[in-house]
């Protein structure tokens, strides 16, 4: 009964010479444990030091290290690389949720067909009381969604920024044979294409349409995201997420359908 949560928080940093990185061990909030690491590139070295048991480093040859299990410091290297280039990919948090508003908004505003219901969610003998949001999606609305949506895409330069830098990491997987410019180039061919099929995709109005379902729990929170395609009367459930929370127990049940395979992760606690 006194075990409530264990937790592992590790912040790291790197540049072209050398890297950092402080990871604390706690128990109920109260620290057990730290482990602080620092890293030379250029000497091939990394030192350690656990500050609870003492103050000195333990310093290790990293290329004696990795030539017994068969690898060498180019490797390493290449790590370091990608991680530098990580940290020009990722966007900070305002930008990315600029994005999100700016995206999500158009998407909701073009679900209109919403009904509004109440019920208990319950997983594991885990319940909680929420609203639930169902929407009826059809090829029209994703018509409609992305003749408003293409243009802003086409000239937003934050997601040019974005896409640019995944490029730049991609260049760097597959030996500088792309760059960050071609696969900006290959997203607006692809808003091209996507365009053009617009028209096409509002006629199979009756064909097909997605069924979106969310539950509002607690402060506003989303306890449940179900997304159902379908097609000629079949139903075929893309996405389950669900998180009913009480206290601070909660259960997940998240499940992922796509064509060959399914992915699901449950449990409580």
């Amino acid at each position: 009964s006194w075990l409530k949560e264990i937790s592992l928080n590790t912040t790291g940093r790197s540049d072209e010479s050398a890297f950092g990185a402080e990871s604390t061990l706690s128990l109920n909030d109260t620290p057990l444990a730290s482990l602080h690491l620092s890293g030379d590139f250029d000497l091939q070295e990394i030192y350690m030091t656990i500050p609870e048991i003492s103050s000195d480093y333990l310093g290790i040859n990293l290329s004696s290290i990795l030539s017994q299990y068969g690898g060498d410091f180019s490797s390493l290297q290449s790590l370091e690389e990608m991680m530098t280039d990580l940290s020009e990919f990722c966007e900070d948090g305002d930008t990315v949720e600029e994005l999100l508003v700016r995206y999500g908004t158009i998407v909701f505003n073009h679900i209109t067909d919403v009904e509004k219901s109440s019920e208990t969610l319950e997983i594991n003998g885990i319940s909680e009381k929420v609203t639930t949001l169902e929407a009826r999606i059809t090829p029209s609305d994703f018509a409609a969604m992305g003749k408003e949506m293409i243009p802003l895409l086409r000239k937003d330069d934050d997601l040019r920024q974005i896409i640019t830098a995944c490029g730049k990491m991609a260049a760097l997987q597959d030996s500088g044979n792309i760059d960050g410019n071609s696969y900006y180039q290959e997203f607006l061919y692809l808003l091209d294409s996507l365009e053009s099929e617009l028209n096409q995709l509002a006629e199979n109005a009756d064909y097909y349409y997605l069924l979106s379902r969310i539950c509002i729990g607690k402060s506003d929170q989303i306890t449940s995201r179900t997304l159902t395609l379908v097609a000629n009367g079949e139903y075929l459930q893309l996405l389950s997420y669900s998180r009913p929370q009480n206290g601070k127990t909660f259960a997940l049940n998240t499940t992922v359908n796509l064509e060959d395979y399914t992915m699901a992760i449950s449990g409580s606690g």
